[in-house]
C-alpha cells in the first residue's frame, strides 16, 4: 500500500488554472489530455488571443493540436512556468 507522502508526490500539480492541469505527467485542458512523453514541443502564438500549440510525434512527421487560446498574457506566463517545471521534473532535477 502507498503512504498518502508518496501518493501526494505521484499526483504533483505545477498547475491548476482556468480547466489546464499541468502535472508531472500531463497537460489537461478541458479538450485534451496528453502525456508529456509524448509532446515533441511546445510553441506559444503571442498574437491576441494568445494561442499554445503542441508538437506530436507521428511518425516522420509532427502532428499540431491546439490546446487553448486565451486573451490573459499573465495566464500564459503561469503555464509556462509550469510546463517549465514539469520538463525540469521530467529530467530528473529537483523541482524549485
Amino acid at each position: 500500500m502507498k503512504s498518502q507522502g508518496a501518493n501526494q508526490k505521484q499526483k504533483q500539480c505545477f498547475l491548476n488554472e482556468q480547466g489546464v492541469v499541468i502535472t508531472k505527467t500531463h497537460l489537461t485542458t478541458p479538450g485534451h489530455s496528453i502525456e508529456f512523453a509524448k509532446i515533441r514541443s511546445v510553441r506559444v502564438i503571442r498574437d491576441k488571443p494568445w494561442m499554445a500549440f503542441l508538437f506530436r510525434q507521428q511518425r516522420s512527421f509532427h502532428l499540431p493540436v491546439l490546446v487553448f487560446k486565451t486573451q490573459d498574457a499573465e495566464f500564459i506566463k503561469r503555464i509556462e512556468m509550469a510546463m517549465d517545471q514539469a520538463a525540469v521534473f521530467a529530467r530528473g532535477e529537483k523541482v524549485k
